[in-house]
């Protein structure tokens, strides 16, 4: 139910008629005055805040679900856990607890101690709960998340990657066609930024929202904030989407949001939770979602309130922090794209496909594959540009397996092209 939480969403909510919008008062990509940039990150609800001495301890049945980003570059497989929470559902109480925890936090991740010069054994750095997915996999993970938060299991999770959250919060209302002026006031398209231009980036809606979601530099506590934040957008999912999982609107966008990621769950289960929380006394009212942090309680933590105003504010000021250029074409990064865009990556990789195509399709396959699994075409701000690289993908890839011998993921394949134009394009 991160899938209703992430998920079953359409545009913004309103936000409360006493408090600040900074949307309200000012057009979508001007700069805002300090004292509006405070007030656009202003509490909206006392349960935002990490600082409160108690939470609730409601009883009876509980679901867990583990929601997990991870992150790759296009192409690679596996990928560091960059965000973990686990949404539990309360469903005798019909109430929502979401555990965040910080990638950096402590776990084993099978890498031995390291050994200083003087002979000292210290842990190794790497033994942290980002690497746990990545090093020994999802089983293993997925273990010491209910070790670090303190729960008996996990019952389904969902996992995505970069280009994956892009669609999500699309879903969620970022249009892969909303463009953000840059600092300068010039805007245009986001494929093909130089690597360190603030002046000349542009981005989508979603894409802005994702490294907001994703930055921990522009805060004074780091990775606790980042977390933080991130756990809030997940609270603020799950409110929007329990008000509209029944809806026809609603539905399909829980269809979409499953189509996207990789997870055990299925449209029936997701709705059945909906509604077993719902006869459990879950009314849509804030006070019944909240978020923690494990294994520590952090204070002092900023609350972001998501309006347009208050993402537009926090992304310039991420903006404007100096970066050295990646090392490498590394597509999945926070940081300004190199010069090679998404789009000319994707492009390089269909024609090497479509010259393997005619006589080495497990080649297709190597190159294609994983690429496809990733959505990698959802970074492409350009709905037609994404439209045409995400069906020569899959027309490739399709025809490829089909020659060796594997109709049904060719079928699959297939389908899916088929279901994001209908589920995800047709919204």
């Amino acid at each position: 139910m991160m899938v209703l939480g992430l998920v079953a969403c359409g545009p913004e909510e309103p936000e409360a008629p006493d408090s600040y919008d900074a949307a309200d008062t000012l057009h979508h990509g001007s700069h805002l005055t300090p004292e509006q940039e405070e007030q656009a990150l202003e509490l909206h609800d006392s349960l935002l805040q990490a600082a409160v001495d108690s939470f609730p301890q409601p009883k009876g049945r509980v679901v867990s679900i583990m929601i997990t980003g991870l992150d790759s570059r296009i192409g690679d497989r596996g990928g560091r856990a960059d965000a973990n929470h686990v949404v539990r559902l309360y469903l005798d109480a019909g109430q929502v607890e979401v555990i965040s925890i910080p990638r950096d936090t402590e776990a084993d991740a099978g890498f031995k101690a390291d050994t200083t010069d003087d002979s000292v054994v210290v842990p190794s750095t790497l033994n942290k709960l980002a690497n746990v997915r990545s090093n020994r996999g999802r089983t293993t993970y997925l273990s010491e998340v209910c070790r670090i938060a303190g729960i008996p299991k996990i019952d389904y999770w969902v996992e995505f990657g970069f280009s994956q959250a892009i669609g999500l919060i699309e879903l969620m209302g970022g249009s892969p066609q909303q463009t953000v002026e840059s600092a300068d006031g010039s805007s245009g398209g986001s494929t093909g930024t130089s690597a360190g231009s603030s002046s000349s980036s542009s981005t989508s809606r979603a894409t802005q929202t994702l490294r907001v979601l994703r930055s921990r530099k522009s805060f004074s506590l780091g990775d606790y904030q980042r977390v933080f934040n991130q756990g809030q957008y997940v609270r603020r999912g799950v409110l929007y989407g329990m008000q509209h999982v029944d809806e026809v609107a609603g539905g399909l966008a829980l269809r979409a949001a499953l189509l996207l990621v990789e997870t055990n769950l299925t449209y029936a289960v997701c709705q059945s939770l909906a509604q077993q929380l719902r006869a459990g006394g879950f009314d849509g009212s804030a006070e019944r979602v909240w978020v923690r942090l494990k294994p520590v309680a952090i204070r002092n933590l900023q609350a972001v309130s998501f309006s347009a105003g208050s993402i537009d504010s926090l992304y310039r000021r991420i903006d404007a922090i100096p970066v050295e250029a990646p090392a490498t074409d590394s597509l999945d990064s926070l940081q300004h794209q190199p010069a090679i865009s998404v789009t000319q990556r994707l492009g390089r990789l269909i024609e090497k496909a479509a010259a393997d195509s005619a006589k080495r399709p497990l080649n297709v396959i190597h190159t294609l594959q994983r690429p496809f699994e990733q959505r990698a075409w959802l970074q492409i701000t350009d709905p037609k540009q994404r439209r045409r690289i995400r069906e020569r993908c899959g027309a490739l890839l399709a025809a490829a397996y089909d020659r060796v011998g594997k109709g049904e993921q060719a079928k699959k394949v297939r389908q899916y092209v088929l279901d994001e134009h209908s589920l995800i394009e047709g919204r």
